[in-house]
């Protein structure tokens, strides 16, 4: 796709951070997914994981248009610095 020899899918958020590349239609609702944070019953409440959680929680959320879909594609929406400054994100 990268080298312009064909289309296919690909999730936006990733996509959208290739300039030389292009949408040729929105995000597809039937290819969505969510996204879960899960802990045994007996530590959700115990303090640390709580705070992990949250802190997931507040660091994903910005991130939630992109991860949709819903931005990127005006190349000036770009977000490709704030997905770089993820951990464990691949460029």
């Amino acid at each position: 796709i990268v080298e312009g020899v064909g289309i296919g899918p690909l999730p936006c958020y990733r996509g959208d951070r290739l300039a030389s590349l292009r949408r040729l239609s929105g995000p597809e609702p039937e290819l969505a997914g969510s996204l879960w944070l899960l802990t045994h019953p007996d530590l959700r409440h115990a303090a640390r994981v709580r705070a992990f959680m949250d802190h997931v929680a507040a660091e994903v959320a910005p991130l939630r248009p992109v991860l949709e879909g819903r931005q990127g594609d005006d190349p000036s929406s770009r977000v490709s610095a704030r997905l770089e400054a993820v951990p464990g994100t691949p460029s």
